[in-house]
């Protein structure tokens, strides 16, 4: 298990990854969801999807190919460092990346 920690603002993300099972919460509510409840800006989902932009289902096909990414990987380290990259694209700052049973990383 590998648990990210960014920061947004005045908010710290966590994402927990075991396998290819990718859960997020924040520090205002705390609890974890599962990839599904993630909300796509549709301006960045079609930058990165332009076939989707007269797709009226954009939402549900761009969190399918995201599954399909996070799956293509082998290892969750490999996982964190695409979610690492992608997040810190859009702005969130990654802070931590903590391995199960091991002092956290700093990634600043």
């Amino acid at each position: 298990m590998i648990v990210l920690i960014f920061e947004r603002v005045s908010e710290l993300v966590f994402i927990r990854i075991e396998g290819s099972n990718v859960t997020f919460s924040n520090s205002v509510n705390g609890l974890y969801g599962n990839i599904d409840g993630l909300k796509f800006d549709y301006e960045g989902a079609i930058k990165e999807n332009p076939d989707l932009k007269d797709n009226d289902d954009w939402h549900d096909e761009t969190l399918s190919r995201l599954k399909e990414k996070i799956q293509s990987y082998e290892t969750e380290l490999e996982i964190s460092d695409y979610i690492i990259k992608e997040l810190k694209g859009v702005g969130y700052l990654p802070l931590y990346r903590k391995k199960q049973g091991f002092r956290k990383e700093v990634l600043q």
